[in-house]
């Protein structure tokens, strides 16, 4: 294990956090994150303060994981190699932790223990037979800490990245990472409890959980030179046994569950063409049969923000609201039929999962808009343009405030963005 005075360099323990964040506040946050985006839908859309808080909170190193708020306590993570703990009323720094490495999941928080993994898609084999990205052992890991000091419970290192966000179900988180495996570790103690061989690594796919089953996204697709399939895999949480695999996705694609359906996003390539599809397909949940799939209009992979292919969509109310990034739009689906419902231009490409709110779906894209859709037409009803890219951490609303993260691909700058809903209808309407 590394050393806990390495780690706790920057680490400020502060009073505030178990005393002077006030019982009301903590109250009205939730007492665990369990996953990418907080629910198996994605809609990461919280009750909180009817008054909407604005701040903004600037690092040395882009913001492309998720965000979790959990006990009065929101948690962002950088390409700075560090997570940063934040009052989400005024964005001060109750701690931070250095992990040495790039940070890229979302922070699971339960039971009193906040978990992250490091590395980044750098290849460290890439053979006929397998294939590992991350950084050379040991500099990966995933560590626990004490989700209301930062102080270091226990780290697990690893064979390959673990940008992945895992899933935290019954005292045990379960994640896919950069070694052609999932495994799972208990949540107190680190212990390692199975692993799963998979076909080709999970990149950015987030693990989601719904119905008993954990699902993930396994395979190189236009990533690699590998020619291993893509796969959304379906896991029993207790032994990592494979329920179903179906060969449909993206490494980058955390899958999104609604409505008896897993919902993945995969990229092609258009034959005899430079320009890539975006293609969206519906998966019966306890099968993995397909129910419907989409194919995109042709375009390009923008960059600007971040090389992610696959997005993961956000489903609410019978709707799977979805960015098809390499063609820079934004549709609506008839969740169950695969029907269009409606699809918005932008004017870049959306990289991240919305989040819908009292009949408005909230995204921002890589020419730095932030957008407001109708969620019934797609109309766009207000926008407000932001100086850098929206990244693919996707925006979080706590009553009446939304937290989103700006910053260009591979510069050392993020910002975290704390903004009142009625400021964005307010500066619309002048």
């Amino acid at each position: 294990m590394l050393s806990r005075l390495r780690h706790m360099k920057h680490l400020g323990i502060l009073v505030a956090v178990l005393g002077g964040l006030g019982l009301a506040q903590t109250a009205s946050t939730p007492s665990a994150w369990t996953m990418y985006q907080y629910v198996p839908s994605h809609n990461a859309v919280l009750p909180g303060p009817s008054t909407g808080y604005q701040w903004t909170f600037t690092i040395q190193g882009n913001i492309v994981g998720g965000l979790a708020l959990a006990n009065g306590v929101l948690y962002v993570e950088s390409f700075d190699h560090h997570l940063y703990a934040l009052d989400p009323t005024n964005g001060k720094v109750l701690w931070s932790f250095d992990t040495g490495q790039v940070i890229m999941t979302t922070p699971i928080v339960a039971d009193g223990v906040v978990v992250v993994g490091s590395g980044t898609n750098a290849v460290l084999d890439d053979l006929p037979d397998k294939v590992d990205w991350g950084v050379l052992p040991p500099a990966d890991a995933v560590y626990a800490l004490n989700a209301q000091t930062g102080a270091l419970l226990w780290n697990h290192v690893t064979v390959g990245e673990d940008m992945p966000s895992p899933v935290y179900t019954n005292g045990t988180i379960i994640w896919g990472n950069g070694h052609d495996v999932a495994q799972a570790a208990n949540l107190q103690t680190g212990q390692i409890l199975w692993r799963t061989p998979l076909q080709g690594v999970v990149t950015m796919s987030s693990a989601n959980m719904a119905g008993g089953m954990v699902y993930m996204v396994a395979g190189m697709g236009p990533h690699s030179t590998l020619a291993f399939p893509v796969n959304t895999y379906a896991l029993n949480p207790q032994t990592g046994a494979v329920i179903w695999k179906a060969p449909y996705g993206n490494g980058d694609c955390s899958p999104t569950v609604g409505d008896g359906l897993v919902f993945v996003e995969g990229a092609e390539q258009v034959p005899g063409s430079s320009q890539e599809v975006n293609l969206v397909d519906a998966l019966d949940a306890q099968t993995g049969q397909l129910v419907w799939s989409y194919v995109s209009a042709p375009g390009y992979n923008d960059t600007t923000a971040s090389n992610e292919q696959g997005i993961a969509g956000v489903y609410h109310d019978g709707i799977l609201y979805q960015a098809l990034p390499m063609s820079d739009q934004f549709a609506a689906f008839d969740a169950k039929t695969g029907k269009v419902l409606w699809i918005t231009k932008t004017a870049g490409p959306i990289k991240m999962s919305a989040v819908v709110h009292q009949g408005k779906v909230y995204a921002g894209d890589g020419a730095g808009n932030l957008y407001v859709f109708d969620a019934k037409t797609g109309a766009i009803l207000y926008e407000r343009h932001f100086p850098a890219p929206f990244t693919p951490s996707s925006p979080v609303i706590w009553g009446d405030t939304l937290f989103i993260a700006t910053g260009y691909h591979n510069k050392p700058e993020g910002t975290l963005y704390a903004i009142p809903l009625e400021s964005l209808e307010a500066s619309a309407a002048r």
